[in-house]
């Protein structure tokens, strides 16, 4: 983040000068934050390679463009460690769900479709300026730390290079921007890791952090064949987006993940022999477009998975006292 509070260093990058011209206006009208414009991707490949050194703290990306387009582009950046976790907001014209779809997939953390009005691209730089502010502390605390001896259960793990799973802020954001017939058919269905307390309580950070990213690798890998989208919402809870048109039954996903979490040798690797299971929760159906509201759902998503592990293990308690109490 740039020295000076509050304020970004934007590269935003689109083959329409009207754009590039619109958006100079607005960022000097409304704010202290300073943009770099590019035409194409390759261009802001070279802007990059100009101002390495000069920290770029968010890319606002068309997506139909000559050559690579914006899509590619953010998985190019996404490859890269300098901007691995810098946000990325696409701003394009294209508003149908596949692109939409692509472009979080890709690592896309905000969608904004052009026309775009000032007051909607200033709040959405403010929401990606309070993110960017976490990321920065976050790396901060990771570089001043030499092992993470200790990771909080509730706090956000980073997890890179697993397909279709994106940060919990962009999973946020995605809802609100499908379009409304899309949205309407979108569930949301929370898994988690049973008795997670007690295996948190058990490991080091470093086992729990790689316990989290191995069941990340397992849902994306049990969902591979249906469109969704994967976000880790702490707690050892993920939350999974899908089109009501193709879910899987959440008897048999769980029976699945379990077999692959079993197959992987996680609980011998990371919880020093304790099983490692995870549950589902019950599809929650994502009803407006509405910030508060898709929040809402997503957290009863997270709720339903934990209510259902949480009676799993008093249900499984109880089978075994009273299998001792008969004996």
């Amino acid at each position: 983040m740039n020295e000076r509070a509050n304020v970004m260093r934007l590269l935003a990058v689109d083959d329409d000068p009207i754009i590039l011209e619109l958006l100079d206006e607005i960022i000097r009208a409304t704010s202290d934050h300073e943009l770099l414009t590019a035409s194409s991707a390759e261009e802001a490949i070279e802007v990059l390679g100009q101002h390495s050194g000069s920290l770029v703290d968010c890319f606002l990306l068309d997506i139909e463009m000559p050559g690579m387009n914006g899509i590619e582009l953010c998985q190019a950046l996404r490859a890269t460690e300098e901007f691995r976790t810098t946000p990325v907001v696409m701003l394009t014209g294209r508003g149908e769900k596949e692109y939409i779809d692509c472009a979080f997939a890709a690592g896309a953390n905000d969608y904004l479709t052009k026309p775009f009005e000032v007051s909607e691209i200033n709040r959405r730089l403010e929401a990606t300026r309070l993110r960017a502010d976490q990321l920065t502390a976050l790396s901060t605390s990771e570089l001043l730390a030499e092992v993470p001896s200790e990771i909080g259960l509730f706090e956000p793990i980073k997890i890179f290079d697993v397909d279709n799973v994106v940060d919990y802020f962009s999973l946020e954001n995605y809802l609100p921007s499908l379009p409304r017939q899309s949205l309407f058919g979108a569930v949301c269905l929370g898994i988690q890791v049973r008795r997670v307390q007690e295996i948190h309580e058990m490991v080091s950070g470093y086992n729990f952090l790689g316990l989290i990213e191995d069941v990340a690798e397992t849902i994306s890998d049990a969902l591979r064949d249906y469109e969704c989208l994967i976000a880790y919402a702490g707690n050892g809870t993920f939350v999974v987006v899908f089109d009501s048109k193709g879910m899987p039954k959440t008897s048999a996903l769980t029976d699945q993940m379990n077999l692959m979490l079993q197959k992987k040798g996680t609980d011998a690797i990371f919880a020093a022999g304790r099983k490692i299971r995870l549950i589902c929760g019950d599809f929650v159906r994502v009803m407006s477009n509405n910030s508060e509201r898709v929040q809402d759902s997503l957290i009863r998503a997270q709720s339903s998975a934990d209510k259902a592990a949480t009676e799993r293990e008093h249900n499984l308690d109880k089978f075994w006292f009273m299998g001792q109490v008969a004996q």
